[in-house]
């Protein structure tokens, strides 16, 4: 089968696909003929990114559910999930969950180190109800994401960073644990077009992505549609598993 025709007929799930890289990676799956669902936070999340698809691609087979991340009820709700949709044969997962913001170490309290440790254990759990769901086959995928400050720390990200190395870690080992099915990683950058800046004041992010443009390689901060084909990259390497793809527009190079 050629590249082109890798997706063509199977069904990813995409596990915060009601907006920016998630739903970036749900288009760029049903351009490639795939049949998607996207998971969000709420079924109205859900709903408005199904409609704003269809609107995209009139004829694509996709569906939104709504699935609540807390760890307490996560496997018992990734569960239910799965029983109400066809059988997946990709996972992405782009979720922010539970993550906390930048602090400075002197003010992190034990709440702020349960709330980090809880995106750990959200992704672990995940993990787990993969493993019982998806095909055995290297032609099955669990992609997850974590973050070019695992590589690059900034100032008060010290508790971010611990996140993002535990989940490269945690990857390297989940792809002994649930082989033939492939494990791997996406490392963004800045992607400013996010939910997770969504907090941060206009003005500011208009002077971070000047910033970018003036010193990143690329001239430019991360764009939804380009970070999204890594995830598709992913996806269709059946030889790729236990591995890392960046795509942070050059920023470790300055």
């Amino acid at each position: 089968m050629s590249g082109s025709q890798k997706l063509l007929g199977k069904h990813v799930l995409v596990i915060g696909g009601t907006s920016g890289i998630g739903r970036g990676v749900a288009l760029a799956a049903i351009r490639d003929a795939a049949h998607v669902t996207v998971v969000g936070s709420s079924q109205a999340t859900a709903d408005k990114a199904v409609n704003y698809i269809k609107s995209e691609f009139p004829e694509a087979k996709v569906s939104g559910y709504s699935c609540d991340l807390d760890v307490e009820s996560l496997e018992v709700d990734l569960e239910a999930l799965f029983d109400k949709i066809d059988p997946v044969d990709h996972i992405v997962t782009t979720a922010a969950n539970s993550h906390p913001h930048p602090t400075s170490i002197q003010t992190i309290t034990v709440q702020y180190l349960r709330l980090a440790n809880r995106k750990l254990q959200a992704m672990v759990i995940l993990a787990k109800v993969a493993s019982r769901r998806l095909p055995a086959s290297r032609y099955s995928s669990l992609t997850f994401t974590s973050g070019s400050i695992a590589d690059q720390p900034q100032p008060g990200c010290s508790v971010l960073a611990y996140i993002a190395q535990g989940m490269l870690g945690f990857v390297r080992g989940l792809a002994l644990d649930m082989k033939p099915v492939r494990v791997n990683l996406v490392k963004p950058g800045y992607v400013l077009g996010t939910g997770l800046w969504s907090q941060i004041p206009e003005e500011q992010k208009s002077n971070l992505r000047d910033t970018l443009a003036n010193k990143n390689p690329t001239a430019s901060e991360g764009l939804v549609e380009d970070v999204s084909e890594a995830y598709i990259y992913l996806m269709k390497d059946g030889n790729c598993t236990g591995e890392v793809v960046s795509t942070r527009s050059g920023q470790h190079l300055v």
